[in-house]
Formats: structure tokens, sequence, C-alpha cells
């Protein structure tokens, strides 16, 4: 789908979802991509809230077929409702990724589950956290978001800077790999200044 064809599918979506003086899109866009990444087999986008959504690839055929390089090439929609891959053609928004089954139909197979709707088994990126949490014996632990790589072994995700829900203690983590860690460590977040220059979190132990 090229860029023009979907900003007017995204505008006759929106003219058509006015019921009793209610815009039925806003669920859908109230929360914005900031951060995105593909390996060979899945697309994963980081939202404004903190949570990471995943997808096979096999739903962008276009992706699935591209280069690594290609793949890494993408620009955010309207700041954020969606992505745009210019050198493959290929589109996604927010809406399709939080509701595939209204959007997303693949021939002759059925709808996949994403990861929002199972827990991922195995290592997760943020492992090395729960590692590192687990191995103080303080009740209160400092990080500061500069330190993070070299605990994480990679760089915190834009929106650890810039939107406090990433580090928010939700019970239902299953697209949190972040806030799964530091509670299966036994710790919560105590409070945080986001700040791409000085920031910090500070993580609680809990029961105590």
């Amino acid at each position: 789908m090229s860029l023009p064809r979907f900003a007017k599918s995204l505008t006759s979506i929106g003219s058509s979802s006015w019921r009793g003086g209610m815009h039925t899109l806003a669920e859908s866009v109230e929360v914005l991509t900031v951060d995105a990444s593909c390996t060979t087999d899945t697309l994963t986008v980081v939202l404004s809230d903190g949570r990471a959504v995943s997808a096979p690839l096999a739903w962008f055929p276009r992706l699935l077929e591209a280069t690594p390089r290609q793949r890494a090439d993408w620009e955010l929609i309207g700041g954020g409702i969606g992505l745009h891959w210019e050198a493959v053609d290929e589109d996604t928004s927010v809406a399709s990724l939080l509701h595939p089954e209204n959007f997303v139909r693949l021939p002759h197979t059925r709808m996949q589950p994403t990861r929002k709707n199972r827990r991922v088994h195995g290592r997760s990126r943020y492992d090395a956290l729960r590692e590192y949490l687990e191995s103080k014996a303080t009740r209160e632990v400092m990080l500061k978001f500069k330190d993070a790589a070299e605990v994480l072994g990679f760089r915190l995700p834009p929106a650890a800077h810039k939107y406090r829900a990433f580090w928010a203690n939700q019970s239902d983590n299953t697209n949190r790999p972040q806030a799964r860690a530091w509670q299966e460590a036994g710790y919560e977040v105590d409070s945080c200044r986001l700040s791409e220059m000085d920031g910090w979190v500070r993580f609680r132990r809990r029961g105590r």
C-alpha cells in the first residue's frame, strides 16, 4: 500500500467512525509509535505507553522479503500513528497492530495470535535487568539511564526517556518485558526522572 493510499484510508476510517457524537477511532490512535525493529520473522513496535507489540513479518510480505537494511529504514506517519517503509512501499498503523483482527487478512491461513495475546517464554532482552536487581541486597536500587546500557547491553528505547508509562508497575506485563524483569526480581518502580541527559529510575524492593 502506498503512503497516499494509506493516509486516504485513515481519513476514510476516521470520517465514518462517529457514532452518537463519539469518535470510535480514538482508542486506536491514543497511543503512538516511538520505536520499531525487525528480526527475520517478527516486527516489534514500542508504543508511547510503554507497551511493545509484536506481529509476524508474514503479515507484511514486502517486509518479509526485504533486506535488513530496508527493514531498518522506516519513518513515522502522522507523528506516530503509523509506520512507512519507503524502500519497499509498506505501511502499518498502531490500530492494525493493536486490533489485527480488523485489519489483517492472510489468504489461505488462519490468523495467528500476536505476542500481545500470549506469554512469550524464553529469554527476554531485559533479563539482564532482572539479574542485576537480583544481585542487589539493598532495599532500594537507583539506576541512571546513562548506565543502563552497561547493565542491559543495549541503550534504553526513546520511550524510557520520554514516557512515565514505560516505568509503570502494571500487573499485566505480558507485552512489557522491562516491567516483568523488575517484578520477577522482587522490585517495583518507586520513582523516576525522565531526561535524556540525567534521567534515572529508583527501584524499591516489594514487601518491605
